[in-house]
């Protein structure tokens, strides 16, 4: 693993409310070594290395081995990755990949809820942990191409606590939103994936038709402390951002937020913040830049995070909540 300090330069950048100003202007695992730009990391489960995890990039997909790693070699600049491997929560990541450089990625992924069989010609209320539910109405589910479904389904129901930084990593390292107002800054009040499976077919919310869901707030939180109400997000994989899509309000009894959604999703309970951007410069012991590097940070006094790459000249743009405090983490490797 190669070793990783901040410059005593570290420091804040100009104050902004939108994320727009805070940027810089496949093979089957193992590689590293001839990899020039591009992708690679390790990905791992509950138990360790996990193999067989398909990696996105680009257009381009590549699988991890035996030992959770893998190189894909594509072009440079801003991109979303995506990380899926059945029975697990796929995991979206933004992420700039420097030119010339290998760019580091590694992920753990979550596992996904355990399968709660539910007629969809009945309909019903399935429950999950953590008091998640999502209640589905007789019809309102679609299946491929939009053909009705009939019969048992699986509802797979995974909260995610937005508290706890290695539950929301394993989902998503960014917090961006995109609303009619533009791009923002999130800090997070809930999150769920809901999924919904017919053999191995993956279903969709009928058209004209939405599922009632139940949010858990994080663990912890009061309900009298929070808010009455929060603009409802879906997580858009293709661009790695949550997308507005209503409102959900807060059950008191259940300390849940209830709204409807009209697909099938991760979804949050998200108020837009204020946002600023932090950049430091990674460098190795001896002092050179380190290209690649990848870059998390965390809300240490709100609930939200953000995450990002080093470019080529070491120095790495994060947005985070003005005002707040900030743990950040930078990692490489070069074996």
């Amino acid at each position: 693993m190669r070793s990783v300090r901040f410059t005593t330069g570290f420091v804040i950048l100009a104050l902004a409310v939108s994320l727009v100003s805070c940027s810089a202007d496949g093979e089957e695992g193992g590689g590293q070594a001839t990899l020039t730009t591009g992708l690679f990391g390790t990905i791992e489960g509950a138990s360790g290395a996990l193999s067989g995890v398909r990696v996105e990039v680009n257009g381009v997909s590549a699988s991890t081995d035996s030992n959770g790693e893998y190189v894909i070699q594509t072009g440079s600049g801003p991109t979303v990755v995506t990380f899926k491997a059945d029975g697990y929560l796929p995991t979206v990541r933004k992420v700039t990949i420097a030119d010339g450089s290998p760019t580091a990625t590694h992920v753990a992924l979550q596992p996904r809820a355990m399968a709660m069989p539910v007629d969809a010609d009945a309909g019903g209320m399935v429950s999950g942990e953590r008091s998640a539910s999502v209640m589905i109405e007789p019809g309102a589910l679609s299946g491929p191409g939009g053909s009705s479904v009939t019969g048992m389904v699986d509802v797979y129901l995974t909260p995610v606590d937005p508290s706890d930084s290695d539950e929301v990593q394993a989902l998503t390292g960014s917090f961006e939103g995109q609303s009619s107002g533009g791009t923002s800054l999130l800090e997070s009040f809930g999150m769920v994936d809901v999924t919904i499976m017919q053999g191995d077919d993956e279903l969709q919310v009928a058209p004209g038709e939405t599922l009632e869901i139940r949010i858990p707030a994080p663990a912890g939180a009061v309900p009298s402390e929070l808010p009455a109400t929060m603009p409802l997000w879906s997580l858009d994989e293709q661009s790695g951002q949550w997308v507005e899509e209503g409102t959900a309000t807060l059950e008191m009894a259940t300390n849940t937020y209830v709204g409807e959604i009209s697909h099938m999703s991760a979804w949050n309970a998200d108020k837009e913040a204020e946002a600023t951007c932090i950049t430091g410069l990674a460098v190795d012991i001896n002092g050179d830049p380190i290209a690649g590097a990848e870059v998390d940070a965390k809300g240490l006094d709100y609930f939200g995070s953000s995450s990002g790459s080093t470019g080529g000249d070491g120095r790495f743009y994060i947005p985070v909540r003005k005002s707040s405090e900030v743990s950040v983490a930078v990692s490489h490797d070069n074996e």
